[in-house]
């Protein structure tokens, strides 16, 4: 029989028996697309995560934070009086090998900004340093960022996340206007100059507001003239590629000892390759569940396909 007559004979079976020949084609993509759905959701989600952490920087980085209170079985233990300073992250800088720099930053906190027009927004206010856009590979899309000069200074000045420039002056140019930034209803706001505007960020996994809806003002500006605080909430450690992460706390957390009299209850800390390894151990997992129940469709589908051939062989 030629390849033609075969084909031929084929087609004219499945025509003769549709309904069969249906169901045994239902079965096969209902085997094969378990096993893509499969593949698809572990990836998906590793790629998701992954993404977000290179939009926070990369993941050679550990972000330290501060613990206030210590938490035992859902009971409150005692709290912390130990917070971090600037001389923490100097020292951390100069003293730990395997680190690059380091990023201290102050608590975020919502408050008013206002433009000479009237126009006003609720926005997140965000103290850091020079290096801040650096370490978070955030270009700046109009103007330029801070200046180790104006972070010495304390200088009034403010960069503006793509969103908060748009609420504030529409499609006005935003460079060189002022703004006044206030964090309490009683305080006197303080006038900044917008010196720049940040690229368009969007949102991150572990927060629950845009990126873009930040408005960056100088570490020393936010301290002193702004939320009058003498220390700051915490600062991101970013490290060698082929450093091993557990190391680098450990010397982290040998100086901030140091510094703070032998205490190191406060310290907290966020690894993001953690998160990646134990996205990976948790992907595995579905691979292994989703894997057995694809692997049980297709066992189904080939008894119910087979079924089909032999009754089909039967008739002929």
């Amino acid at each position: 029989m030629k390849r033609y007559d075969a084909i031929a004979a084929g087609i004219s079976h499945i025509s003769q028996n549709r309904l069969r020949a249906g169901l045994s084609i239902l079965g096969i993509c209902i085997g094969i697309a378990s096993v893509l759905c499969m593949i698809a959701i572990g990836e998906g989600a590793k790629q998701i995560i992954t993404d977000d952490i290179e939009k926070l920087g990369g993941s050679n980085q550990v972000q330290f934070w501060t613990r206030t209170s210590i938490w035992k079985n859902r009971r409150l233990i005692r709290r912390t009086t130990e917070r971090y300073t600037l001389e923490d992250v100097d020292s951390i800088e100069s003293e730990c090998p395997d680190v690059l720099f380091a990023l201290p930053k102050s608590d975020r906190m919502r408050g008013t900004i206002t433009n000479r027009d009237g126009g006003h927004i609720y926005f997140y206010v965000e103290g850091v340093t020079a290096a801040y856009s650096q370490g978070l590979r955030w270009k700046v899309q109009t103007g330029r960022f801070f200046t180790e000069n104006e972070i010495d200074s304390a200088a009034q000045v403010c960069v503006l996340g793509a969103t908060a420039a748009e609420e504030l002056f529409g499609k006005a140019t935003a460079l060189g206007r002022e703004v006044r930034i206030k964090l309490h209803w009683r305080q006197t706001p303080i006038r900044c100059r917008v010196v720049g505007i940040m690229t368009p960020k969007g949102r991150s996994l572990r927060s629950y507001y845009s990126l873009d809806e930040t408005v960056f003002l100088p570490l020393t500006t936010h301290l002193q003239r702004l939320s009058g605080d003498h220390y700051i909430y915490g600062f991101t450690v970013f490290f060698k590629k082929d450093a091993d992460v557990y190391r680098v706390i450990a010397y982290v957390k040998e100086v901030l000892r140091k510094r703070h009299r032998g205490k190191e209850d406060f310290i907290g800390y966020w690894i993001p390759k953690g998160t990646v390894r134990r996205l990976e151990h948790i992907q595995q997992v579905i691979q292994i569940a989703l894997g057995s129940i694809a692997g049980f469709s297709l066992f189904v589908s080939g008894i119910g396909i087979m079924n089909i051939c032999l009754v089909s062989v039967g008739e002929r």
